[in-house]
């Protein structure tokens, strides 16, 4: 993804007895966007917003626990912000805030150690740390990112998100059938089943 102005969503619909999928852009509101990202930013715990990864918790750890976010046998999340990593903060942010490309990937939802809540987060490269987000943050970046089949884009409230952006018109429409004639006679080589739909208004 080069910017939010590349974004397209596919919709698709029941036209008479064809199913048909519309393609919109997109448009970003990037007032809103640089608004919310830094609103949702504020709602992380400041000393949990950058975790970093280490050993898991065993009976053998002389380690404290205080600091632990998650844990699982493979390894453990723990509050561990210097300022060496602030800058990755800050790139963070402005990534989500324009769409340009970088590093930042989409963690799978994982439960907090203490209270079982969901933990939202982004990989930092191959560096060994995370940025822990809120839901909606970590949505908007999934939608960065292209996770179209993400279940949080698919059945996920994008209330909050969708304020975010306005549609264009339709840019693009075509029939699923047209699509099965086109895998038929070996012009493409997908299936329709692994078109991209997502509805997000």
């Amino acid at each position: 993804m080069s910017s939010l102005n590349n974004l397209y969503i596919n919709n698709l619909y029941l036209e008479g007895n064809k199913q048909t999928i519309q393609t919109f852009k997109l448009i970003p509101n990037y007032e809103k966007i640089d608004e919310f990202v830094s609103e949702e930013i504020a709602k992380v715990p400041s000393d949990e917003i950058i975790l970093r990864r280490d050993n898991p918790i065993s009976f053998w750890s002389f380690k404290r626990k205080d600091d632990v976010v998650y844990d699982c046998s493979a390894y453990s999340l723990r509050k561990g912000q210097t300022e060496e990593q602030d800058h990755y903060l800050s790139f963070f942010e402005d990534v989500l805030k324009t769409g340009r490309d970088s590093w930042f990937e989409p963690e799978s939802v994982r439960l907090k150690y203490k209270t079982g809540e969901e933990l939202f987060s982004f990989s930092i490269g191959g560096m060994p740390f995370s940025i822990q987000t809120t839901e909606d943050l970590y949505m908007l970046g999934l939608l960065e990112n292209r996770k179209f089949n993400s279940a949080f884009l698919q059945f996920g409230n994008l209330s909050e998100v969708s304020k975010l952006f306005s549609l264009s018109d339709v840019i693009h429409s075509i029939d699923l059938d047209e699509i099965d004639k086109l895998v038929e006679y070996g012009i493409i080589s997908d299936t329709k089943e692994n078109i991209d739909i997502i509805v997000l208004f």
